[in-house]
């Protein structure tokens, strides 16, 4: 160690569930708020929670009324996680990844899942209304991806598509037009696992590409 050189002290914290005193690993590393054994403890206790106390704590029952339809009354809005295309997500431990809060929703009130998918009579994503209550019916309705985009079609949004291709329940490499596989982009429908397969592709040519500068440069490498 060089002449004068003074080291810093490691920091402390003390864990906010038993106030034991940690020591960080380095000078610039705080232990966390948690020691290890009241963090296990912390993470049990949220994997013991109901799939409904956790779902409902998310929803604000205030939202807005259609204004296509205000018979509907006030929409129930997720406000957690969305997905890219603004719908609710919340993870089921049951199923084991992320799910759309509408179908939660459905699932919470028919004790089943929607087959095949949860609909939105409201068009407001992050809707999870399933229930009729004074202010209005559900907004939530089960049905297939065909029965949505007649739903659509029916109050003028987006292109309307000839009857061939609203038929379709298979995008045109095989893949299933599911609630989870599907997004709707300019008034069409995009299938999200062919939007995957393109980014990996391009990652995986410019991987390569990058690859063949570097022997075209130093052809010994």
């Amino acid at each position: 160690m060089a002449a004068g050189y003074t080291a810093k002290p490691l920091p402390q914290r003390a864990c906010k569930g038993c106030g034991k005193i940690r020591t960080g690993s380095r000078s610039d590393a705080v232990p966390a708020a948690l020691c290890r054994s009241c963090g296990n403890k912390a993470s049990g206790a949220k994997r013991t929670r109901s799939l409904a106390d956790r779902f409902w704590e998310k929803v604000n029952k205030d939202g807005p009324v259609p204004p296509h339809r205000p018979e509907l009354g006030p929409c129930w809005l997720w406000t957690a996680s969305v997905d890219v295309s603004g719908y609710g997500q919340l993870e089921v431990q049951e199923l084991g990844m992320p799910t759309h809060a509408s179908r939660v929703a459905f699932f919470l009130a028919e004790g089943r899942w929607p087959e095949p998918q949860a609909l939105h009579h409201c068009d407001n994503p992050p809707c999870v209304k399933a229930v009729a209550d004074e202010l209005g019916p559900a907004h939530i309705f089960e049905g297939t991806q065909a029965c949505n985009v007649a739903d659509m079609h029916a109050k003028g949004r987006g292109f309307v598509p000839t009857s061939h291709n609203t038929g379709k329940t298979h995008c045109k490499h095989g893949h299933e037009f599911t609630e989870t596989n599907t997004r709707m982009h300019g008034g069409r429908r995009e299938c999200i696992a062919c939007i995957r397969d393109g980014d990996n592709r391009r990652y995986r040519l410019k991987k390569e590409t990058r690859a063949l500068v570097f022997v075209l440069v130093d052809p010994e490498r």
